[in-house]
């Protein structure tokens, strides 16, 4: 009976112990992997130079991805796709110069930062300096008349109809997401709380909200103008792709 107790006492010992060392590294991802993941999530990419190999390059001292395992940076993994530079291929997709250098980029590689680190420390300030580059943006709605419509000219002209509901909740909220800023800065918008009997709703045709149409102001103001409209809830790597097509729409307006 003493035996099986402490065999048991033991064994508990022993998974305690295996549970509380956990991976000491990132989701490390290949290239490719993460900057699929990341044009579906949002999320920016974190790029650490861990070979010796580029022209130039000093020699690597041992074992620096390790910081990112340790407990300061640990919180930070989530917020990112991570990827160990350590090929001559990957180094020239993100333009690597040295060994130990820190790139962090938005979902569409736009370098947020770059900068050599060799400790805990200097990583999160990088990291803190990319992340105040990656923020939202505030969508500055307009009142919807045929004077906005005229003031838009060569801009989309994105109407949304949202009420109180989750799902326009959610919408509203995934325009300002920072994946969205960038494109969005390039459009006008205009909000209508959606009510069955409202005038605007029944101009647009609008039946449920969350509902998004998007107008080609270099047509003629009305529903002509009409270039996209979607319902329901969307992710913003769907609102992106919307929008970058109202954007292609608009560029083909502007060269008739």
């Amino acid at each position: 009976m003493a035996a099986r107790s402490l065999a048991a006492v033991l064994g508990l010992a022993w998974t305690m112990a295996a549970s509380a060392v956990a991976d000491d590294n990132p989701p490390w991802a290949r290239f490719d992997v993460a900057v699929g993941q990341a044009a579906l999530s949002g999320k920016p990419i974190l790029f650490f130079v861990s070979t010796d190999l580029a022209p130039g390059a000093t020699t690597l001292e041992g074992g620096l991805d390790r910081m990112f395992g340790s407990r300061l940076l640990r919180p930070r993994w989530p917020e990112f796709h991570w990827v160990k530079v350590a090929d001559l291929k990957t180094m020239d997709l993100v333009k690597a110069n040295v060994v130990n250098e820190l790139i962090i980029t938005d979902s569409d590689l736009n370098e947020l930062f770059r900068g050599v680190v060799k400790t805990g420390p200097e990583a999160e300030k990088g990291i803190n300096e990319a992340l105040k580059k990656w923020v939202g943006r505030p969508i500055p709605y307009k009142t919807y008349d045929a004077g906005t419509f005229k003031q838009s000219t060569g801009k989309p002209l994105v109407l949304v109809f949202a009420d109180t509901a989750k799902d326009s909740v959610a919408l509203l909220t995934a325009l300002e997401q920072p994946m969205l800023a960038k494109l969005t800065e390039k459009c006008d918008f205009a909000r209508y709380t959606f009510a069955k009997d409202a005038e605007g709703v029944k101009k647009w045709n609008v039946v449920s909200a969350p509902t998004i149409i998007v107008l080609d102001t270099s047509k003629e103001e009305g529903q002509k103008a009409v270039s996209e409209r979607v319902s329901g809830k969307k992710s913003p790597p769907e609102l992106k792709a919307l929008i970058l097509r109202a954007l292609k729409t608009a560029e083909k307006g502007a060269g008739k």
